[in-house]
């Protein structure tokens, strides 16, 4: 065979290059299962730490990073994958919470963590109907009407609560936001501590300011439409009928409404709350007025 014939016979055989295993590696990727745990891990965490570290709160907006803050250091103390700022808010989005946007930050309405709400004052300290004369065991709410709203509320077990609740409109809400709110407050409060039997709220008749007038009288027509939907009777009783029964004087200041909420052993949060104590215990002292 001359070299010509053995070099084209060279060129028609295959060439092979020799790899040895160390010039390869193993690429596995990602399985899907894999993925699916990984996703399913971070949810049961995010739920776990939805339940011991915050709490609903209806009038309330918390900011997304002060959110994931505390996410962040729940997770590291349990050596929990803390994942993305994005995956996060997603995550909280998907509980139902709206998404609120200012002019600084960005937040989540509706949520607060629970380090961040006062405390409220003990059950057991608060007066009960064995306190008072003339007591009927129904469920009434008391309520001084506003854009911070005063209520306070007797309960078919004879315990009182009371508080303050804010519908404040955010800046991107429209006109209506803040009586939809206030509906749905309403509902709430008859869900949990209903059914609610009798509602009583301070009459105002003349108000220093427009806006404030205007606040007023939407509420006054939200609450009433609410009651006469589900058949709830309701009632407006006089500023100064309250302020005479609360303080013996029929002008008498905040400071004096707020003493006299304290003389009964509340401590209530501001002259609201105090109002909305006084008309409580005008209604159930005086029978709505009866006696």
């Amino acid at each position: 065979m001359t070299n010509k014939t053995r070099a084209m016979a060279d060129m028609a055989e295959p060439q092979y290059i020799p790899v040895t295993r160390a010039h390869t590696r193993e690429c596995t990727p990602l399985s899907v299962s894999a993925a699916i745990s990984a996703m399913g891990d971070f949810s049961v965490a995010f739920d776990r730490w939805l339940a011991e570290r915050c709490v609903v709160a209806f009038d309330t907006v918390t900011p997304t990073m002060a959110l994931f803050a505390d996410w962040e250091e729940w997770a590291q103390q349990r050596q929990t994958r803390v994942g993305s700022v994005k995956r996060f808010s997603l995550a909280v989005g998907a509980k139902g919470f709206e998404q609120v946007q200012t002019r600084n930050w960005r937040g989540y309405g509706g949520i607060a963590l629970k380090h961040t709400v006062p405390v409220e004052p003990e059950v057991s300290s608060l007066p009960t109907d064995a306190d008072l004369p003339n007591c009927k065991a129904t469920t009434i709410l008391a309520l001084d009407l506003g854009t911070t709203t005063g209520w306070a509320l007797r309960g078919h077990d004879g315990l009182f609560t009371s508080g303050t609740t804010s519908f404040k409109p955010g800046r991107f809400d429209g006109g209506g936001m803040r009586y939809l709110r206030f509906t749905n407050w309403l509902t709430e409060i008859d869900r949990l501590s209903g059914p609610i039997e009798a509602i009583w709220f301070e009459e105002v008749r003349r108000h220093a300011g427009t806006d404030a007038a205007h606040v007023y009288g939407g509420l006054m027509a939200t609450l009433t439409a609410w009651a006469e939907l589900r058949g709830v009777p309701y009632a407006g009783v006089p500023v100064g009928t309250i302020k005479q029964h609360a303080a013996g004087k029929g002008n008498a200041d905040k400071a004096a409404m707020v003493a006299a909420a304290r003389a009964r052993g509340f401590s209530p949060a501001d002259d609201n709350e105090a109002d909305a104590i006084a008309i409580l215990f005008w209604a159930i002292e005086t029978q709505g007025g009866l006696a």
